[in-house]
């Protein structure tokens, strides 16, 4: 009868024992050789010959022995694993404590001047930049809107801009409009009652859209 499905291996009932002084009836005999080779059949060979096929419960026990994992396919062992996750790790436990004294975002930044008045296009090509604009006045509540040039703005690409010098605090707001391809529109925006002539610099940066 072979294993019963728990790993139980029992031999056929009526074919086993055998009684001494007895003759060996060969449908009997018969019967305990085949279940004997039905079981080594279903053992698994040392040599590596037996293909397993179904999953394997351990009961809570380990593969002890094992070799470390090499092509896939083939699972890791845990010395292996365990080095695998300390040589991740050692570049984090490097910055620990570490003073980050370097830049965070884009660097190397373009500069450029408006000429003649707060409404003349300029062309700033990068991913981030300076534009110091035109000293020429803009009256009490009023906008100028100019065209910032840059072949690094693609379509869908946004533009986000801040006053970062050459203004009285509060006293401008600034946006981006209509950002296409090679093109954005600048708006600046005199919130005060009086009108102002100041070289104000707004500082670009150009998030990718991919």
């Amino acid at each position: 009868m072979s294993r019963n499905g728990s790993g139980v291996q029992s031999s056929p009932g009526s074919s086993f024992p055998a009684v001494a002084n007895t003759l060996i009836e060969s449908t009997k005999f018969n019967n305990v050789i085949t279940d004997i080779n039905n079981v080594l059949t279903q053992s698994i060979s040392n040599d590596g010959q037996t293909p397993i096929l179904a999953n394997l419960p351990m009961g809570g026990f380990k593969h002890t022995g094992a070799a470390a994992g090499a092509v896939a396919g083939e699972y890791v062992e845990y010395a292996q694993a365990a080095a695998q996750i300390a040589a991740a790790i050692a570049p984090l436990a490097a910055l620990a404590g570490a003073t980050f004294t370097g830049k965070i975002g884009y660097t190397s930044p373009v500069s450029v001047t408006q000429l003649t008045s707060k409404v003349t296009g300029v062309t700033a090509n990068g991913l981030c930049g300076n534009i110091t604009m035109s000293s020429a006045a803009l009256a009490a509540g009023g906008t100028a809107v100019f065209t910032l040039s840059n072949t690094s703005i693609a379509s869908g690409d946004i533009v986000n801009l801040a006053i970062s010098d050459g203004a009285s605090i509060g006293s401008y707001r600034v946006a981006a409009e209509n950002s296409r391809a090679g093109t954005v529109y600048i708006i600046l925006h005199n919130d005060t009652g009086g009108s102002l002539s100041e070289p104000v610099v707004i500082s670009f940066a150009i998030f990718k859209a991919s």
